[in-house]
């Protein structure tokens, strides 16, 4: 009996159980892609450090005695349990990557080193051997467009050092642009000839494990404070140049993980509760239909239960068969998933086909479609025998007739499509709940464009800082006013700032990076800036807004600056918003700077140009007409524009993938129902054309029938849409340390997803609909 209902019910209901196992199979390919990167990612990384023995304290030095000083005082830190002292060199370096010139702090170490703490492992290498070797992290190779063998040549101090590239090594502390340094390494015997080189600093880095991870950060912020206090104590300025703990470090490492294990499941979340909505349907449809053999079966002693799961069989058959092949289809989507998130934290990995990943995947689908299909096809105990056996026809029916023909107003077919979507009120209720979940969908997709790919410029504010087109890095000893002065006087620029942001401060008790400048962006004209203002006094300070949560601080509020040995109040006047150093900044005006420390200058003079100018030409005339009085002149802008690019890359992933779900939802949503509507209205058709009723009019009628529950649920979803998917994605990047997106809602697209909506219901109504167009009336009526 089982069999022979299963095979029946697949027969009869064939597109039915094929849409549904589509939809499963997506929401399932999705769970599966956000199951393996919660249960494997964080274990590939936990392996890597493992087998790399990555620090958990990174302190950099720029002398000798600071750095003695730190490693005497982590040897008597009863809380570490190992560190080293290793000599490096150090250098703001420009080079190619993607494509685009880049400026970062390098570190240039011996590729033959031995580093008991903080390794460096090799997971590339060329089996020609080079004269000019180097090897670069592995996002240089996944991001950067670089391959083994490739010519790689980085200028430091206006000269140019050529190599080819050896091999690719990952390393958790130094493997991506944005990091806190980019470490390449090169034969011993360059190493020592760049020593000499113009522009190469010697430094020193104390690499340092703890006893207990969670105290990282804190042990870091108290070397770094008792080390900057010895330093001021014999009169030198503070050698700390980067100090950070493991916290930071792990928690920019889990960022690409993160964003799409919240994109995959909530696109997941949206698909299964489409799924859900056409189960309920769908076997309300079959119940309908098979109300005669259900009352037979009720009439021979089958209990209620027995015949509820006789319904909900099926799709739950549908459910494990889809789930599966959705767990092979994001199987298929590794190779994706993996260059997305290898090119943001430098490290490989490997995301493998595991029991747990697709046993969740497959699991949560069949629990919505089983527990769905079961909750609805238990309303069979609530029909009488007597009723099933009639087809479901009562002894006294109390229906209300909706748009009595008699009083209704308005042209016939629009009144008989309208009266047939009132009598279908289940049918019709669903079709408005998929479709205000697909415009959901499809809205937060265009939230995406509008916040992240309608305006370059602003993103790059939003998510880095406020607009640098150009920064040039003044030569040792050099006047850093002149250079900013001279900057000023070129044609085409708009605004010039002194501007430094290498040193970092202890605020609260807590390290961050200190920016400081002579002057700041008006709040009106900040990107970055979401409440209050930038400093504009000496005894003002702003903060990182995901920083200032960390402390409990707020405009209005005081804390305490310890920098360079020096120590003062500051009120803050303003939050601001980036995902450098994962939103623990700070910034203060120059004169606010030497409050802490008399002697501090800045060493850097930047320029933003009026709109319309070509920032590279510029640059070229800098060069030129500063030879010799700077480090280096680069376009800031465009390194600031590559380091949000993998979220913007990302970004345009998940917008691309959710159109298309949604795209594909309505029309498999669409053509269930209007394709089961034709076959249950076929005898209907054939009465209307026998009453003279042509072709044209019963498309208008149709149309009349499905474009307005399409329309309510259009314009439900996308008010829902307009008004949470900013604060939505707002919330997704709140973790990077981004606060506000001041982006707002393009009316124009919005009305045009509308429409769009409408117009794909309008032609698959129409395609569909094409088969009555070929049969007579006689036919139909005889079927």
């Amino acid at each position: 009996m089982r069999r022979m209902f299963l095979k029946r019910s697949l027969r009869r209901s064939a597109g039915q159980f094929v849409i549904v196992g589509l939809l499963v199979a997506i929401a399932s390919a999705m769970l599966h892609l956000a199951a393996v990167l919660i249960l494997q990612y964080p274990a590939t990384l936990d392996d890597a450090t493992a087998k790399l023995n990555t620090e958990h304290i990174f302190i950099l030095l720029e002398n000798e005695k600071g750095a003695r000083d730190a490693e005497r005082i982590a040897r008597e830190d009863g809380r570490v349990k190992d560190h080293i002292l290793l000599q490096t060199l150090r250098a703001g370096a420009t080079f190619e990557y993607d494509g685009k010139e880049q400026i970062s702090a390098v570190t240039i170490l011996e590729q033959d080193k031995d580093t008991r703490i903080g390794r460096s492992g090799v997971v590339a290498e060329d089996s020609k051997r080079h004269a000019d070797p180097i090897w670069l992290p592995y996002s240089f190779k996944t991001a950067g467009g670089y391959e083994l063998g490739d010519p790689f040549a980085i200028t430091v101090g206006e000269v140019k050092h050529r190599y080819h590239i050896q091999g690719f090594h990952e390393n958790p502390v130094s493997g991506v642009l944005g990091s806190i340094q980019v470490e390449f390494r090169v034969k011993a015997s360059e190493a020592a000839a760049l020593a000499s080189a113009p522009g190469m600093n010697r430094v020193w880095q104390l690499r340092a494990l703890v006893k207990d991870v969670s105290q990282a950060d804190d042990v870091a912020a108290e070397i770094s404070s008792k080390v900057t206090k010895a330093a001021v104590q014999s009169g030198t300025a503070s050698p700390v140049l980067v100090s950070v703990g493991w916290k930071l470090l792990s928690s920019v490492l889990m960022i690409p993980a993160n964003v799409l294990i919240f994109s995959f499941i909530l696109f997941a979340a949206i698909v299964a509760s489409v799924v859900a909505v056409i189960v309920r349907f769908a076997i309300r449809s079959v119940i309908v239909r098979e109300m005669p053999a259900l009352g037979t079966q009720k009439a021979l002693g089958f209990r209620s239960g027995h015949i509820a799961r006789l319904l909900a069989l099926p799709f739950a058959i549908v459910a494990l068969a889809a789930s599966l092949a959705g767990a092979a289809v994001g199987v298929a989507l590794f190779p994706a998933i993996r260059q997305l998130v290898e090119s943001q934290s430098g490290l490989q990995w490997s995301p493998k086909v595991g029991f747990a990943g697709v046993g969740a995947a497959a699991g949560a689908m069949l629990a919505v479609v089983g527990v769905t299909a079961l909750a609805v096809a238990r309303k069979v105990r609530k029909i009488p025998p007597v009723e099933a056996l009639r087809g479901g026809e009562a002894t006294h029916s109390f229906h209300s007739n909706h748009l009595p023909l008699r009083k209704a107003r308005g042209p016939l077919t629009l009144v008989l499509g309208v009266k047939s979507a009132l009598q279908a009120r289940a049918q019709t209720i669903m079709v408005v709940i998929v479709i205000a979940m697909v415009a959901f969908a499809s809205v937060f997709s265009v939230a995406l464009y509008s916040a992240l790919f309608k305006d370059s410029r602003k993103v790059v504010g939003i998510f880095i800082g406020d607009r640098q087109d150009v920064t040039v890095s003044v030569l040792k000893g050099g006047s850093v006013e002149a250079v900013r002065k001279d900057l000023g006087a070129m044609p085409g620029v708009e605004r010039v700032q002194i501007f430094d942001n290498t040193r970092n401060a202890d605020v609260s008790g807590r390290t961050v990076s200190l920016s400081v400048a002579d002057s700041y962006p008006s709040s009106k004209g900040s990107r970055s800036v979401y409440k209050g203002r930038y400093p504009k006094s000496a005894n003002e300070i702003s903060l990182g807004g995901k920083f200032a949560k960390s402390l409990g601080v707020d405009v209005g509020d005081e804390v305490t600056v310890d920098f360079q040995g020096g120590k003062a109040t500051y009120l803050v006047t303003g939050l601001t918003q980036t995902v450098v150093r994962m939103g623990m900044v700070a910034s203060v005006t120059i004169d606010g700077a030497k409050r802490m420390n008399a002697a501090y200058q800045p060493k850097y003079a930047t320029a933003v140009l009026k709109e319309g100018q070509n920032i590279d030409a510029f640059v070229g005339k800098v060069r030129t007409e500063m030879k010799g009085r700077y480090d280096y002149v680069v376009n800031s802008y465009a390194i600031s524009e590559s380091y949000v690019a993998p979220y913007l890359a990302m970004s345009k992933t998940m917008s691309f993938a959710i159109f298309g779900v949604a795209g594909l939802v309505t029309m498999l949503v669409i053509g269930l129902v209007v394709g089961s509507a034709m076959v249950r209205s076929r005898r209907t058709f054939g009465v209307l054309k026998a009453a003279g009723f042509t072709n044209a009019q019963l498309m208008r009628q149709m149309l009349a029938c499905y474009l307005p529950p399409v329309a309510i649920g259009g314009a439900i979803g996308i008010a829902i849409g307009s008004v949470t998917a900013i604060p939505l994605f707002e919330g997704l990047l709140r973790s990077l340390g981004v606060e506000r997106l001041d982006a707002e809602m393009p009316v124009p697209m919005v009305a045009g997803l509308g429409m769009a909506l409408l117009v794909i219901t309008a032609l698959l109504v129409m395609v569909l609909a094409r088969e009555t167009r070929t049969v007579t009336s006689r036919e139909l009526l005889t079927e």
